[in-house]
């Protein structure tokens, strides 16, 4: 056993070791190299024991400048009042090995192990190391810039405490890989590794890797981070009891994100994966992933923009609560797809999925089994003034919201196919189940099942082209009986699309269903539904003036079924002659008198033919009821005549 070792600014050509020995100062460091320079390594090895005492450290290398490299292999560095290896601004030209069942125990605010502004001109390589803090970080490195990569292997182990993280690398800059694989960090009162505006000129690699951290500041947090690689948590297990598990808002990728098969839970309102605003160039895939929060977003990336695909299918689980939504996509900008097939969305106080504003260059897939269960009127499904340029698929999906709509698609705009069909069952509350108003498809393609119970809102709905299913009556009657209530523009736009297409006799059919609804649905006064009803069995409501003709026709016959008879008894007679008494008319004579008498079309009894005429001694009832009768008939064919005329016009039709 040896007392304190001090080497304060020696200058050392060759290496330096220190190996299989005891170095304890009670009251201060272990051993004190503060500005030393060595020509070569600095080997820390197998059976070295270091135990200081103080907040300057056990083994003090602050700032070191060590032209080779620093190894720590098996050495067992203690301070139960401080860092155990403080390097903070060590440059280093080799690389620094933290290995071989190496371990630092610290005890403050501090550090276990401190490399804060160090310069590594090789790898940081943690293999089999277990470094320790119950006050303070493991491993700190913020600020530091690594020329190779960063190493943290499957059996390192990190257990730190405070905001600072277990392991921190605030500001680091790592010019290749930062590896994480099948490590596991622990920090109960702050984040597990702290890495916001870290750069890495490679990938990031956390696969299986286990981070259970504490608070605001997430289990994992990389806010601001740039790596010019993928970041890969495949398998990961990221946990927070109060915070965010993954916090990486404004984080940028040169290439895929990869969660997938990553089990995260996290609390709080601002979600248990945090990515708003990141930016993307590859794919973010989140296949088979499991992400919960209690009491908030399971996902929130508001703001986010991926150049490729964002995949949550293969069983992706979010389950999630508030009004926030369990998976939020407020404003994203996708420039391939959105693949949710098989995902399970769940949240039993809002929306499962928001995405107001989302913006989607290709396809959109809730299909194959994709379920989302929300509540509250804000819809399972939201996507208010989305915009796909390609298809927005909802074949075989199920959402369901038991006090509010299903799905809400308000402004939504669709450039490709909308397909809402396949026994797509949307369960909701009160009012609409699914939501298209004001919606912007290129086609529209419903489920057809005559046993189909979904309320629809498709008021100001534009589709180009006849909507699936092609059966006019289907869709009569879900704009009559499965619309929260009457509105012009829905029966307007199928009117416009069998018009397109050559169908006038299912348009006249779809503009006669239009004014049932709204005599039956809409708000008109009692005088408004009475002209209504009353055209509608005159006209058609317009569309059929030819009902009116019938009438006219109608008046026709009577006007010469009536002169006949009341003629034979005496009505009617031939204009007497010079010499000659009145004399009785014939058959055919009584119809033409009874056309010229009974219509306005032919004449009228102030200008009679001279042939046969009213007989005006006749006293008689005949008499009288075929000049009321005139009268009558007169008004009824004027009446016929006008409707036939505004019907023939259109001048009743109402839209």
């Amino acid at each position: 056993m040896a007392s304190a070792v001090r080497l304060r600014g020696a200058r050392i050509t060759g290496e330096l070791w220190c190996r299989e020995a005891e170095l304890v100062n009670e009251s201060g460091p272990a051993l004190d190299a503060t500005g030393v320079h060595v020509g070569r390594d600095v080997v820390l090895a197998a059976e070295l024991i270091a135990r200081g005492s103080g907040e300057n450290g056990a083994v003090l290398l602050n700032p070191a400048n060590i032209v080779g490299s620093l190894v720590c292999a098996g050495a067992q560095l203690v301070n139960k009042s401080g860092p155990a290896l403080s390097a903070d601004g060590v440059q280093v030209g080799g690389d620094v090995f933290l290995t071989t069942e190496f371990s630092a125990s610290g005890a403050s605010k501090r550090p276990a192990v401190g490399l804060s502004r160090a310069r590594i001109g090789g790898a940081l390589v943690c293999d089999r190391a277990e470094l320790v803090n119950d006050s303070g970080p493991a491993l700190t490195a913020p600020l530091s810039r690594v020329g190779s990569a960063v190493l943290l292997s499957k059996e390192f182990r990190a257990h730190g405490s405070g905001k600072d993280g277990a392991v921190g690398l605030t500001g680091a800059h790592i010019i290749e890989m930062l590896s994480c694989e099948g490590v596991e960090l622990v920090n109960e009162c702050g984040p597990a590794i702290s890495a916001p505006g870290l750069q890495v000129g490679s990938d990031v690699i956390l696969l299986g890797f286990t981070a259970h951290g504490s608070g605001e500041n997430g289990a994992v947090r990389l806010p601001g981070a740039n790596i010019a690689g993928q970041l890969n948590c495949q398998d990961a297990e990221l946990v927070n009891d109060s915070g965010p598990a993954l916090l990486a808002d404004g984080i940028q990728v040169t290439r895929d994100v990869i969660l997938q098969g990553v089990r995260a839970r996290g609390v709080g309102e601002n979600g248990a994966v945090r990515l708003s605003g990141a930016r993307i160039t590859g794919q973010l895939n989140c296949r088979s992933a499991e992400v919960v929060n209690d009491s908030g977003p399971a996902l929130t990336a508001d703001g986010l923009k991926v150049s490729q695909l964002v995949a949550m299918d293969c069983g992706f689980t979010a389950r999630g609560s508030g009004e926030k939504g369990a998976v939020r996509l407020l404003g994203a900008h996708i420039d391939g797809q959105l693949i949710c097939r098989g995902a399970e969305l769940v949240n039993d106080s809002g929306p499962a999925l928001t995405a107001d504003g989302l913006q989607v260059s290709r396809e959109v897939a809730l299909d194959s089994g994709f379920s989302a269960h929300g509540s509250g009127q804000d819809g399972a499904v939201r996507l208010l003034s989305a915009h796909i340029t390609g298809q927005l698929n909802c074949q075989g999906a199920e959402m369901v919201n038991k006090s509010g709509p299903a799905l809400v698609a308000d402004g939504i705009h669709v450039s490709g196919g909308s397909i809402l069909d396949g026994g797509f069952p949307g369960h909701g509350g009160c009012g609409a189940v699914i939501s298209l108003r004001g919606a912007k498809l290129e086609t529209l393609r419903l489920d057809g099942s005559t046993e189909s119970t979904e309320q629809w809102n498709l008021d100001g709905a534009t589709y180009t082209g006849i909507p699936r299913p092609d059966d006019v009556r289907w869709w009569l009657t879900l704009l009559g009986s499965r619309t929260p209530g009457y509105a012009a523009q829905p029966y307007q736009q199928l009117a416009a699309a069998y018009r397109a297409a050559g169908h006038d006799r299912d348009v006249r059919d779809i503009l006669i269903a239009q004014r049932r609804d709204q005599i039956h649905r809409g708000r008109l006064s009692w005088s408004e539904k009475a002209w209504a009803t009353f055209t509608g069995w005159m006209l058609g409501y317009g569309w059929k003036p030819w009902r009116a003709l019938y009438g006219l026709i109608a008046v026709f016959v009577l006007s010469a079924v009536l002169s006949t008879v009341l003629g034979h008894v005496g009505a009617l007679i031939r204009p007497p002659l010079p010499g000659v008494a009145h004399q009785s008319c014939s058959v055919l004579e009584r119809v033409g008198a009874g056309l010229d008498l009974g219509t306005p079309l032919f004449g009228s009894t102030t200008k009679p033919r001279d042939r046969c005429v009213i007989n005006p001694d006749a006293g008689s009832a005949s008499a009288t009821t075929l000049v009321i009768s005139t009268w009558v008939l007169q008004l009824a064919a004027w009446g016929f005549a006008a409707l036939f005329i505004a019907g023939f016009t259109g001048a009743v039709r109402k839209t």
